[in-house]
């Protein structure tokens, strides 16, 4: 029972906060709705900015539409929990080994020392989770970074483009 508490708890805790993130569909809705109820004498950059914006949003998005970056993100992370998993499990077994190991060597364990190994076990399992999902997360940011820098780059190029346009 410990084990499916130690392995469940922090893929909910995952899923709860992660449900509350918003979407990139949500944010590209928010983003068009702003840019439509913004007053016509509203300033002109603020305009544009928000107009850069949602093109930049809706170009993300069709880039999500390519289902192989998600087929191996998806892969990853199971990869990742299955190796957390067989972690948590083998932690578990170690303590129940040396539990039923020093009980058949003659000495008894009360119920506060079962609860120490159990602690024990819950703590390294959620250590190596917290420290799988720090991992991911650290990965993911970094990729979502240099995704974000190369489409500012591309956004600063067709700008400077259009303003050579607009001088020639």
């Amino acid at each position: 029972m410990t084990a499916w508490v130690t392995a469940l708890v922090p893929l909910l805790v995952a899923l709860v906060s992660a449900a509350r993130w918003p979407t990139l569909g949500k944010r590209i809705r928010d983003h068009a709705a702003l840019v439509k109820e913004l007053p016509p004498d509203a300033a002109k950059e603020l305009q544009a900015l928000l107009l850069t914006e949602v093109r930049s949003l809706a170009e993300r998005d069709r880039r999500r539409l390519d289902r192989r970056v998600d087929w191996w993100l998806n892969a990853r992370r199971v990869g990742l929990t299955v190796l957390l998993l067989a972690a948590v499990f083998g932690v578990i077994w170690l303590v129940s080994f040396l539990d039923s190991a020093l009980t058949s060597a003659g000495e008894r364990f009360d119920e506060m020392s079962l609860a120490f190994w159990a602690f024990i076990g819950v703590t390294t399992g959620g250590v190596l989770t917290v420290a799988a999902s720090a991992a991911s997360a650290a990965a993911d940011g970094r990729k979502r970074r240099a995704a974000e820098r190369s489409d500012m780059d591309a956004e600063i190029r067709q700008a400077e483009r259009q303003e050579d346009r607009a001088a020639g």
